[in-house]
């Protein structure tokens, strides 16, 4: 068995309802990065429309993705047939990251993935 290759690590700060107080919208309401822009949640419901506001940029508190309570995650599957692996780990410490001229502390995620038994990069 071959040694898991990293293939991204990402410094990202998961914060759930982060929002700014910009007059301009991050993106526009019309944005969906959805198939065919159908599945988003009302513009009144989703935090993407303003530049995020970082008030406590280590606490990932996202229910979909609990990595800082669990630590790991390991996820297996199929896609298009093959065989897939996706492993998420949560490093130890934090990072400081430029974000819009600004220092933010965050975590960092290592993440890993799999498919057809070869280490993949960017998509799956």
């Amino acid at each position: 068995m071959r040694t898991p290759t990293i293939i991204a690590a990402a410094a990202a700060a998961l914060v759930t309802g982060a929002g700014g107080a910009h007059a301009e919208p991050y993106v526009t309401p019309t944005d969906c990065e959805t198939h065919g822009g159908a599945g988003c949640a009302p513009a009144s419901a989703r935090v993407d429309l303003a530049e995020p506001n970082f008030t406590n940029p280590t606490a990932i508190t996202n229910p979909l993705y609990p990595i800082s309570a669990i630590h790991a995650n390991v996820m297996l599957g199929l896609v298009e047939g093959d065989a897939f692996r996706s492993e998420s780990t949560l490093m130890p410490g934090t990072v400081t990251v430029d974000w819009d001229s600004k220092k933010v502390a965050a975590v960092t995620v290592q993440y890993a993935a799999y498919r057809g038994r070869q280490a993949r990069g960017g998509r799956a």
